[in-house]
């Protein structure tokens, strides 16, 4: 049976650029109206957005299955404890605030929770870090949305 670590719709900390850090409820975006929490200041639309996140394990090596449940419109990267674990329609390579993912992610799929399973070696015993970067596939693009949730199977 699969258990919730973080839900979706959860508090997440985010940033335009990595350094200055808000917070808010999940999903995070602009231009959607399923954002609970916009991060466009001013009416900008950023090529790109950092949102950060923690939650606890008991027992790290109990865990047989990891999934992060993610809504990312309209690519990201994903990173467990200082490490990438997903990159998904994002161009292999250094990235930067300025990278643009490939392919547009349209209609019902930039609204689903997409599962996608992690290694769970690379968690561990106690607060586990995720930090993730969304990409857009324009400069112009008329939204962004991201959510994520944790599943374990122990």
């Amino acid at each position: 049976e699969l258990r919730n670590l973080l839900e979706p719709g959860s508090k997440w900390e985010w940033s335009l650029e990595g350094i200055h850090w808000a917070a808010g409820i999940a999903p995070l975006g602009y231009g959607d109206r399923k954002v609970a929490t916009s991060i466009a200041p001013d009416g900008e639309k950023p090529r790109s957005a950092y949102f950060r996140s923690t939650f606890h394990i008991v027992d790290a090596a109990a865990v047989s299955r990891l999934f992060f449940n993610v809504q990312a419109d309209d690519g990201c990267i994903i990173m467990l404890n200082g490490k990438e674990v997903i990159r998904h329609n994002v161009p292999e390579g250094e990235v930067s605030r300025q990278t643009l993912a490939p392919k547009r992610v349209v209609f019902l799929r930039e609204k689903m929770m997409v599962p996608l399973p992690v290694d769970a070696q690379f968690l561990q015993t106690g607060t586990n870090r995720v930090e993730v970067q969304v990409f857009q596939t324009a400069a112009d693009s008329s939204d962004l949305i991201f959510d994520l949730g944790v599943q374990i199977k122990e």
